[in-house]
């Protein structure tokens, strides 16, 4: 099956305070990771023709830095993560708009979803992006993993290092 990150979201719109916060903080900590600025708009930004940034526009991020290729779009609505290349598996999704599709079945107002990442080096941002939903959502989203609790301390330690809080992060049973 590959190792996979699944998460459970109510069922309905997440304010738009509360998203504008997630999609802050998760440029916050691309910012973080990969020392680019953000512009006073909240938007990253490159310094200079070296920097490893084609720039923001509409929401659409590609970053590269010889490591980790990331291709990232983040919108009102949604914020999806990818790699690049070889660096690619699933895109994650975490959307503003949860409303049941056909295959999620069940009676709870909670829906399922999943990210299969095969622990390429993207997982880190997925891991962060539901560390952040999860600090803004509370229990509103709910987070399990194939991975255990020590498989996020990377993210764990990246989150609390870039916005702040992170630490205290556990996944969900």
């Amino acid at each position: 099956m590959g190792y996979t990150h699944y998460y459970y979201i109510k069922e309905g719109t997440i304010p738009s305070e509360i998203w504008e916060r997630i999609c802050h903080d998760f440029r916050l900590g691309l910012s973080y990771f990969f020392e680019l600025p953000l512009n006073s708009k909240g938007k990253l930004v490159a310094l200079n023709s070296q920097d490893k940034l084609d720039e923001e526009r509409d929401g659409h991020i590609n970053i590269h830095n010889g490591l980790l290729d990331l291709n990232v779009i983040i919108t009102p609505d949604v914020i999806q993560v990818n790699g690049v290349g070889e660096g690619r598996h699933e895109t994650f999704v975490l959307s503003r708009l949860n409303y049941r599709e056909e295959w999620q079945s069940g009676d709870s107002n909670m829906l399922f979803n999943f990210c299969k990442t095969a622990r390429k080096p993207y997982d880190l941002f997925v891991c962060s992006c539901l560390i952040i939903a999860k600090n803004h959502l509370k229990n509103d989203i709910k987070v399990t993993s194939d991975g255990e609790q020590h498989d996020w301390a990377e993210a764990i330690i990246h989150c609390q290092n870039s916005v702040g809080y992170g630490s205290r992060f556990k996944l969900d049973e």
